[in-house]
């Protein structure tokens, strides 16, 4: 063995060798070698005399954050505001190019009859009489059919 890997080894501690391996990993991503926490890179807080103060009073600095906060709302819901008949023509064109007046548009007499039809088939299907096999046996509507056929066959 080398004598020098004992004299000086490159890590002394697992801590160390773990500390390495991240900065590396960091490196290899495009990260900077060490974590930076975001508050801290402003301005370290001190106790010192500010001469000048930004805001000087507390109800000066609510009004900004109050400015900042309608400015960033002004700029994420940038919409038109509208008065009351500019709204009005507005619907009003929408419905009419969605081809309310033509021949298919849909009236409560039309609705009522698709219901109808909807539910007398939906009955038919459902609770009629239903014949199966060669000689055309009624199944009553309360059975069920596979429950009837392992019935037939387990009488032959």
């Amino acid at each position: 063995m080398d004598p020098r890997f004992f004299n000086k080894p490159k890590y002394t501690s697992i801590k160390q060798k773990k500390k390495d391996e991240h900065v590396l990993a960091r490196e290899k991503i495009g990260l900077l070698p060490e974590e930076n926490d975001i508050k801290i890179l402003d301005r370290d807080p001190t106790l010192n005399y500010v001469y000048n103060p930004e805001n000087k009073t507390s109800r000066d600095l609510k009004e900004k954050y109050r400015k900042e906060n309608m400015d960033q709302f002004l700029r994420l819901n940038n919409k038109q505001y509208l008065n009351d008949v500019e709204r009005l023509n507005l619907r009003e064109d929408e419905i009419i190019a969605d081809g309310y007046f033509t021949d298919d548009r849909k009236t409560l007499r039309k609705i009522k009859e698709k219901r109808r039809k909807e539910t007398v088939e939906y009955n038919m299907k459902t609770f009629s009489k239903q014949t199966i096999g060669i000689k055309a046996i009624d199944i009553q509507v309360f059975m069920d059919t596979n429950y009837l056929n392992s019935q037939k066959m387990n009488k032959t």
